[in-house]
């Protein structure tokens, strides 16, 4: 590549060679794939030949970069790396096991071209609103958080101008609280005012063979991740209740949803740690005065439909196969 690219696709990853395969060729064999683009990979010492499937990548493509870490420097120091490392004029992070649908790629190549002399804050809502246009400008972060809430916890959300990051100063500082990668676009938002929030299904997410987790997932997605908003509050560029709307519209559903998913249908597929998940609930959600209603009207929700999905429809699948004389 001879001249600075537009766009670095930027893809932190340790042991999911399955999937990152899939990730990387719907890169590379996108029509929109050209010299606008690198695909940088930072390998936080993966144990399986993901250094041998991305060299395969590298030694055909030029703008595939692959840097692979001595040890294991955590996650949010592997997501800080890639973004380092990276030349692009913008910074688009990409979960691993997350595979570009058609169109995708253009959509991320044109918007950045277009936004390339304001650089506003950009940010990448996953679901399509058709009702909307396809962009949508936010000067509130009252506004926008109501709008995305608990999906600003999701790494494929974000991205940031290379200049803008590379001005971070202290950029871990939120580690132990796991969510960097909202503080960096907290930082940004400070220094601009305004969000063009992408309304486009970029990706399709595939599960891998490795469990996900290793932490307490209830813990981490309520008080560490509510916290960064909260400090907007102290500031006075988030009001209060905002933060109390997301919490019952959003982040109390969801976290009702996953602790029931992590205690009755788990099957092997999550390590997270899901002691005292309850207990985190009522802690951080149980003195508002909607907590008990909004509790058990998500709870029996959620406890009806893992029923409905983990044990009817097993029970409809036998059946069928009975019916189909095994077959």
């Amino acid at each position: 590549m001879k001249n600075k690219p537009l766009l670095s696709i930027c893809i932190p990853t340790r042991n999911r060679a399955d999937v990152l395969e899939k990730c990387l060729n719907s890169i590379v064999n996108d029509q929109a794939f050209n010299d606008d683009v690198e695909v940088v990979v930072s390998d936080n010492c993966s144990e399986d030949n993901t250094q041998d499937l991305v060299k395969s990548y590298t030694e055909c493509f030029e703008n595939v970069k692959y840097f692979r870490n001595a040890e294991n420097i955590g996650v949010c120091r592997n997501i800080e790396q890639v973004l380092n490392v990276a030349q692009g004029e913008f910074l688009k992070l990409n979960n691993d096991y997350s595979v570009f649908n058609e169109g995708a790629l253009k959509f991320l190549v044109d918007t950045v071209k277009n936004n390339i002399v304001e650089k506003p804050v950009l940010y990448f809502h996953q679901n399509q609103n058709l009702k909307n246009d396809i962009y949508e400008v936010i000067e509130s972060f009252d506004l926008f958080l109501k709008k995305e809430g608990w999906s600003t916890s999701w790494i494929g959300s974000y991205g940031y101008w290379e200049n803008d990051f590379q001005e971070f100063d202290d950029r871990c500082r939120r580690e132990k609280r796991f969510f960097v990668i909202i503080d960096w676009f907290i930082r940004s938002f400070k220094k601009k005012r305004k969000i063009i929030c992408c309304n486009k299904n970029l990706t399709t997410r595939y599960p891998f063979r490795e469990k996900q987790g290793g932490y307490n997932f209830i813990e981490i997605h309520t008080r560490n991740f509510i916290e960064q908003y909260e400090n907007l509050v102290k500031e006075g560029l988030l009001k209060e209740s905002s933060i109390e709307y997301v919490k019952r519209v959003s982040l109390l559903p969801s976290m009702i949803q996953w602790a029931v998913k992590l205690k009755l249908a788990n099957k092997g597929k999550f390590s997270y740690d899901s002691q005292k998940s309850f207990e985190i609930i009522k802690r951080e959600f149980g003195y508002y005065s909607w907590y008990r209603k909004d509790f058990i009207k998500h709870l029996i929700q959620t406890v009806l439909s893992v029923i409905k999905r983990e044990y009817i429809m097993q029970i409809v699948l036998k059946i069928l196969h009975r019916e189909g004389g095994g077959k």
